[in-house]
């Protein structure tokens, strides 16, 4: 011991100072990992919604509604996910004095914010082209509105709308379960 300090007082915080150390720690990494578990136990249902298809010109644009209606029927009702109406959407980016959805897919800050304050956690941006008689390629964007990064893409090919949505349900599914977005206990039925 030191030579100015009292033997007893010194010799109790030197046996007691590693055991408290270590019982803070632990309660530290308890805490951390209930917090942890609290969220993931908690987490909500991925929001996504689609903004818009781009088509090739205005006989497309009938079928690119179609779709947008069979992606909001079927994964609307898929479990683990929250669709965001794309109406919605545009009401809020009208409110923020934005007119244009085309500005998330370019990753602007300013829109990708409005749509995650409106609790959009992924959009999807579609491009609607023909392949041959009757037959199209849907190709979509996954963008990250927090991150403002395209997070994934899908692509179908197929006659019908209901076809492209079924497929790009079954792809947006796959993708979210390999990214452990879905929240536990859901298990993501596919068509």
């Amino acid at each position: 011991a030191p030579a100015d300090a009292s033997l007893p007082a010194w010799t109790l915080r030197r046996r007691l100072a590693p055991p408290a150390a270590a019982a803070v720690g632990l309660l530290l990494t308890l805490a951390a990992g209930a917090g942890w578990l609290h969220l993931r136990a908690g987490a909500g249902p991925v929001r996504v919604g689609l903004l818009y298809i781009q088509t090739n010109g205005e006989a497309d644009k009938p079928l690119a509604r179609s779709i947008e209606d069979e992606l909001a029927a079927r994964i609307g009702g898929s479990s683990g996910f929250l669709w965001i109406t794309r109406a919605g959407i545009l009401d809020l980016f009208e409110q923020e004095g934005l007119m244009d959805l085309s500005q998330i897919e370019k990753l602007e800050r300013k829109a990708c914010s409005v749509a995650r304050k409106g609790g959009l956690h992924y959009s999807l941006v579609g491009a609607l082209k023909p392949t041959g008689a009757d037959r199209w390629r849907l190709e979509s964007k996954i963008v990250c509105t927090k991150s403002r990064a395209v997070v994934g893409t899908l692509a179908s090919v197929g006659a019908k709308a209901e076809e492209l949505a079924a497929d790009h349900r079954r792809q947006l599914v796959a993708w979210a379960d390999g990214y452990d977005l879905l929240p536990k206990g859901v298990q993501p039925s596919l068509p």
